[in-house]
Order: C-alpha cells, then structure tokens, then sequence
C-alpha cells in the first residue's frame, strides 16, 4: 500500500556568501533516507544582491530524465505568476501497467533469454570492493562524423540506440570471450498508446536486459537489423520489471553494465523566454 499525501512541506534552506558550485556537490553528496519523505529539497544560494542559484535535489525514484525538464517549465511559470497546465496525473500510468497482460509478458522475455549461460560481467569481484562515487570519461563526436553516421544508419532504417548497443555488444564480446553477451538497456517506460504518457512527471524508466548473440560470418549491419528486430518484438514487454523478468525466468544476476540513450523534450527557447520575464538566468549542473 503507498500513502500519497495531498499537500507536504519540502525541505528549504537559503545559505549566503558561499559558492554555488560547493553547496551543489554537498546537497550530491547528501543521501536521502528513502524512509523519510520528501525525496527532494531546495537550497536557494544568494551570491549577491541580484544573483540567486537555486539548487533543486531530488532522489531519482521520484524522477526520471524526461520528467525534470517538465517540472522545470512548471517552476518557470509559477515564478513568473503563471499557473502551469496541469500534467496528466501519474495514476493513469499505475491503471494502465494494471492492465497489460503480465503473463504474455514474462512468457516473451524466458523467450528472449532462452539458453543464457549466466551473467555477462566486466568486474566479477564487484560486489567486494568498496563503493565509490561514480567519475565521468567524456567523448565528443563533431559534426561532420555525426552527420556521416545519422546518414548511414537512416539508409538501412535503423536508430542510433540501436548503433549504441550493437557496438556495446561487441566490446563487451572482446571484454569477457563470449560470443552471448547480455547488457542493460534502460527504456522511456511511456507507452505511447497511454494519452499523455509524454508529460506525466514521475519514475517511468525501466532497465531491461538486452542479449546479443554474435555471429562470426555476420557483417555488421547484418548484426544491427538482427538486433534492432529483435528489440523490437520485445517493445510491448517493456513493462515488466528486472526482477520480475529474473524471477519468472528462473535467472539471477545477469549483467554489470548498461546503455542509455538520453534524447529529453528539453524546450530550451521557451525556458528561456519564461526566465527572461522572470528576471533570471538558466542553468544546468552535468549529470553523472
């Protein structure tokens, strides 16, 4: 049972003289106690007379990537005096997982997992070493390369997503010697048939696992279109959830690592039309 609260007061705090970027990386390193509500906070940070920062936390089993841009608009237009359209409630997308078809669903991923021969690991001995926080190794793709790759992989009506985790299968082949490799693929989780699905606020992703058995003889597009039709079948399944996949499958630990391909409905120019009435400045701290 989940007690939903019509009205709470969320955590706020206002700091002065003190460096936003110092008071970010704290309010990161602050963990939330999933026992005790809220999950998010504020920290208004005052850098000046006229300069404010305002430093939004929140756990991520409240939102997902989709979602903060959404309730970012919102903000903007409660600062600015506007009442914001109201979002889809979120029970909607409660109501409809209640009414897929969950026996379909388990029967099409035992399927899509028949005859994995255990997990596919990078660090087996994970689990012993001590937690650290996560670091970020960027690499930027230009243009001209970018454009070469959209053109090549619209040519054989394939997506980027799907580039990301035939390439990804492929290292993870060389990484471990198999030719049987399975990874974590995390999904939008909005289906498009829920009307509205697009602007709901809350936790929709879902993390699936994706095989890919690989063939010597097979060329790499060969591999890609075999993937991608393969991923495909499984669209309507997407619902169900990891544990739910392992449980019914008779499977435990599958995977260590993960693609995610972000592509958020992050409407820069209006933000930026809803700030400049407003009086502020935009900005965004890099997720990691």
């Amino acid at each position: 049972m989940q007690l939903v609260h019509r009205r709470v007061e969320v955590p706020w705090r206002e700091v002065a003289g003190t460096d936003a970027e110092t008071v970010a990386a704290e309010e990161r390193a602050r963990r939330f106690d999933l026992s005790r509500p809220p999950l998010m906070r504020f920290v208004l940070v005052r850098s000046g007379t006229q300069r404010y920062r305002l430093v939004f936390t929140n756990h991520h089993i409240l939102l997902d990537g989709w979602s903060t841009p959404l309730l970012a608009a919102e903000l903007f237009a409660l600062y600015s005096g506007r009442e914001p359209a109201p979002a889809p409630p979120y029970r909607n997308h409660l109501a409809w997982l209640a009414r897929q078809d969950r026996a379909a669903a388990r029967e099409a991923w035992c399927r899509a997992l028949d005859g994995v021969a255990g997990p596919t690991l990078v660090a087996p001995d994970l689990a012993t070493r001590t937690p650290v926080n996560p670091g970020c190794v960027r690499a930027h793709l230009d243009e001209d390369l970018t454009g070469r790759l959209t053109s090549v992989l619209r040519a054989r009506s394939l997506t980027l997503n799907t580039a990301v985790q035939g390439v990804w299968a492929l290292l993870l082949a060389q990484l471990t010697g198999r030719d049987d490799v399975v990874f974590g693929g995390t999904v939008s989780g909005r289906p498009p048939e829920l009307p509205g699905a697009e602007r709901m606020i809350g936790l929709f992703i879902n993390t699936l696992p994706v095989r890919v058995r690989l063939h010597p003889a097979e060329t790499l597009a060969g591999l890609l279109e075999r993937l991608q039709a393969e991923q495909s079948e499984l669209f309507a399944h997407h619902h169900l959830g990891l544990s739910d996949i392992q449980r019914a499958c008779g499977l435990g630990r599958l995977f260590d690592t993960m693609t995610v391909l972000e592509n958020y409905p992050l409407d820069t120019a209006t933000l930026n039309d809803r700030s400049a009435e407003a009086g502020v400045e935009r900005g965004q701290r890099e997720k990691k």
